[in-house]
Formats: structure tokens, C-alpha cells, sequence
């Protein structure tokens, strides 16, 4: 039984062997995929909504949320155990919320090791303690992050887009500071408006990723993980908002 609607701003996640639904208020109803019967609903926060999924990660489910009055964000994590089975709507408290001076927008965290790596509206990459919450580093990129952040386990290198179709290449040193090791840009036609909120694809070494111009065409850009220039590029007409 949902006790929302669903929110369609974001995807469902699944993990654990539990589905993860977003719904209005900025909530997440968890559901067991072999029943369908609702196990949990995560608490509310006044003012804030879902506008990135969310993501699983042994036994815990990591997000975000985005008060588009403010501006400000906040990133959380949940266990996702059922400890109170008698209770199919049980109020599920956050294991950690870190509060964040810039909101999400189809931000979509990743898990890499022991952190949590997120974009936000500042063009900020932020890094955080996936235990605890606590804010480990940040680097200033451009325009706004919104999109989830890669991770290439060959060169051990995040890559991040700006909404401003610049691709970065960064990497977390071992004092885990933010460095950006390139950034190309995605754009392709001088005196076209470009705009980029598509999640790269990394598959052997190459990446792949959306950007659109002129709100009528997109590019399927395809590059090296060095980011030495776009090596292909594919037109489809209408613009992709894809993340």
C-alpha cells in the first residue's frame, strides 16, 4: 500500500532484495520485491523533495534532497534493515543527514570504497564519509553539477559534467583533496547554447555521454578516458535532458 504518490522526478532503486521508491514530501517507501508488501517509510523534511535517486550500497541507501526555495540541500544515508516487521509504514529515521549550503537536482550519489561522492547546484563535487556523513573535500567545477558522478577503476579517475557541457577528470589524492587532472568541452559549434545533465558511461577505457544544443538537437559524444578531444559524435534531433 503506497502512502504517497510516487515521485516521477527520480527512478526507483533496488538493492538488498528491496525496491526503493521515491514519493512526495521527499520521502522513500521501502517495498520487498518477492511480496510487494511495504516494509518502511523514511522520514519527511519540511520543505525538501526528491530530485535525484537514490542509491544502494550494502545494507544502506544514500541520497539527497533539494529545497528548490532555499536553494539548500541535504544528503543522508538510511539502513535499510526492516526493524520493526509488525509495522509496514514504520517511520524510518536517517542513519546520518548532512545538511549542504547548495541543493541537488538529479544529482545521483556514487559509492566508491568508504565515501560518497555527489554533485550539486554550486558546481560543486562533493566527498563524504559514507559512515558518518561528515563532509571530506569539495572542488569548484562550473555552472551546476546535474548528473551523477563516474568512477574508472582502470585509472582510478572520477569524471564529473557541468550543466555547461564540460567534462572533468578528477582525482582524490591520498590526503583526499579534489584535483582536476583535464576537462575538454563539449562543445562543438561556436555560437550554439549547450547544455549537459547526463551521467557518463565508461565502458573499456571509452566514455560515453549526452550533451544538446539550441534546446533542438543532442550529441552521443564519445571520448578516451584521457579526455584528449572528442573522438566521435552522433546528431539525433531533439534536445536530451537525460541524467
Amino acid at each position: 500500500d503506497w502512502t504517497n504518490w510516487q515521485d516521477n522526478y527520480c527512478a526507483l532503486t533496488m538493492g538488498g532484495g528491496n525496491v526503493y521508491v521515491p514519493i512526495l514530501g521527499g520521502k522513500i517507501q521501502a517495498i520487498n520485491m518477492t511480496t510487494m508488501k511495504s516494509l518502511w517509510v523514511s522520514q519527511s523534511v519540511s520543505d525538501f523533495y526528491n530530485d535525484a535517486a537514490t542509491v544502494y550500497d550494502n545494507g544502506y541507501l544514500y541520497g539527497t534532497l533539494n529545497n528548490t526555495t532555499t536553494g539548500k540541500g541535504i544528503v543522508y544515508s538510511i539502513k535499510t534493515i526492516d526493524e520493526n516487521t509488525s509495522n509496514p509504514t514504520e517511520t524510518k529515521a536517517f542513519t546520518w543527514k548532512t545538511d549542504s549550503a547548495n541543493g541537488h537536482y538529479w544529482s545521483t550519489p556514487l559509492i566508491n570504497g568508504g565515501i560518497m561522492v555527489v554533485g550539486d547546484e554550486g558546481g560543486n563535487v562533493c566527498a563524504y564519509n559514507k559512515m558518518s556523513g561528515a563532509l571530506i573535500d569539495t572542488k569548484n567545477l562550473s555552472g551546476k553539477i546535474r548528473s551523477g558522478i563516474k568512477y574508472n577503476y582502470k585509472n582510478e579517475c572520477y569524471y564529473a559534467v557541468s550543466n555547461n557541457a564540460t567534462l572533468y577528470k578528477l582525482v582524490l589524492d591520498t590526503d583526499n583533496h579534489f584535483a582536476v587532472v583535464k576537462k575538454v568541452s563539449l562543445k562543438t559549434n561556436s555560437g550554439s547554447t549547450y547544455n549537459c545533465t547526463s551521467t557518463p558511461v565508461i565502458y573499456n577505457d571509452t566514455i560515453y555521454i549526452l550533451s544538446s544544443y539550441d534546446n533542438s538537437s543532442t550529441l552521443v559524444n564519445v571520448l578516451d578516458s584521457n579526455l584528449k578531444g572528442i573522438r566521435q559524435t552522433v546528431t539525433n534531433k531533439g534536445a536530451s535532458n537525460a541524467t
